[in-house]
């Protein structure tokens, strides 16, 4: 089976993307969507970033209040990857066995939407890397509807994001999404894949 790992800048759209790949009988693991999981769920996780960061960032439930902890990791660089390394190990072991899941339903191939793909190391676990690239306005414009905040909170996090050149580096194919033809993209990946 084929691991596909898909990352980019936030706002770029890889969820977007990723839809996509469902269409053509891929299955997507989302890791924005286990990390919500562990904030809820994790007790594990939850006090490990309780460690790292105090009990501020809980809520009256005990939970992570995703809101207090973005307000002290989004605008601090050292805080952002401490919180990140502090939830990669949660993170990594749940994509895992959703992927050993994928196996063992003789899946041809799976794509990863990884925000911190290489940060956390799972590139390593790829076979292929895809890296979704997006002009600034659009990303700013998507943040902001997305997570409902001002375009300079938006902009706060996108500073403390690499450079498209980054991405583009680093991978084996890249999307554009600034308005380009999505599906032809997408079918060239899989195609050149053997995967159509």
């Amino acid at each position: 089976m084929l691991v596909l790992g898909l990352t980019g800048v936030s706002g770029s759209g890889k969820g977007y993307i990723c839809e996509y790949f469902g269409r053509y009988g891929l299955s997507v693991i989302n890791t924005d969507k286990i990390v919500h999981e562990l904030y809820e769920n994790s007790k594990e996780c939850i006090m490990s970033i309780v460690d790292a960061f105090g009990d501020g960032i809980l809520t009256s439930s005990g939970k992570i209040d995703r809101r207090a902890l973005g307000a002290l990791v989004f605008s601090d660089r050292a805080a952002l990857e401490k919180l990140n390394y502090t939830v990669h190990k949660f993170t990594l072991e749940k994509v895992r066995e959703k992927i050993n899941n994928c196996i063992k339903k003789k899946i041809k191939a799976v794509v990863v939407d990884a925000p911190q793909l290489f940060e956390s190391g799972f590139d390593r676990e790829c076979d292929k890397i895809i890296s979704v690239i997006s002009d600034e306005n659009r990303r700013i414009e998507r943040i902001c509807k997305r997570d409902n905040i001002t375009k300079e909170a938006a902009l706060k996090r996108l500073a403390n994001q690499h450079e498209d050149s980054f991405f583009i580096e680093r991978s084996d194919y890249v999307i554009f999404n600034n308005g380009e033809d999505i599906e032809t993209q997408v079918r060239r990946i899989l195609e050149g894949l053997e995967l159509l």
